[in-house]
């Protein structure tokens, strides 16, 4: 995937994948390996499967992001990649959050926030489109490739001492992941 890394300073790049059933082994952009957050995997069978990376300080470049995959992407999956600027370089992420479950419902409560800090959410469901966001998210990608996997990702404020996120499905197996910035 293309992505530009504008040249504002304190700069941090996300990435959310959303896959059914294939495991995420690594991401690079422009050559440099992302850290991984954190992931959330559906218990049922792995249907739903959320990867969140990190990059501090990435180049102002426009590269690729790579995501390698621990084996074929036989049932589809979805990347979101945000660069944002202004980010405490030392410690520029607070507690990785994840859920998952089954339902048209799918709700994250309990992520680390204050109302200085945005939170970065992904989600993927398994064989069903997201339909909507939460209130105050704002959706940055939703897309449905193929009949086996969706994937969609948001931004909203943080509120203290805690927040929460949630997205609507069309039913079945989900798998969801947060953190603020």
């Amino acid at each position: 995937i293309s992505h530009t890394t504008g040249s504002g300073s304190d700069r941090l790049m996300m990435v959310a994948v959303s896959t059914r059933d294939v495991a995420v082994t690594g991401i690079t952009y422009n050559g440099t390996p992302l850290t991984l957050l954190g992931s959330s995997l559906n218990n049922n069978n792995g249907r739903g499967r959320v990867y969140i990376y990190y990059l501090i300080n990435p180049t102002a470049v426009t590269a690729n992001v790579i995501v390698t995959y621990g084996s074929a992407v036989t049932n589809g999956t979805t990347v979101g990649v945000m660069t944002f600027n202004g980010v405490n370089q030392t410690t520029p992420l607070n507690t990785f959050t994840k859920g998952q479950g089954t339902g048209t419902n799918a709700t994250l409560s309990g992520i680390p926030s204050n109302p200085s800090q945005l939170i970065f959410s992904a989600i993927s469901t398994r064989n069903r489109a997201v339909t909507a966001f939460g209130t105050d998210q704002t959706q940055h990608w939703n897309a449905f490739p193929g009949s086996k996997s969706a994937g969609a990702g948001s931004t909203k404020w943080g509120s203290t001492p805690t927040s929460s996120v949630a997205y609507t499905t069309g039913g079945n197996e989900y798998a969801i992941a947060a953190v603020s910035i």
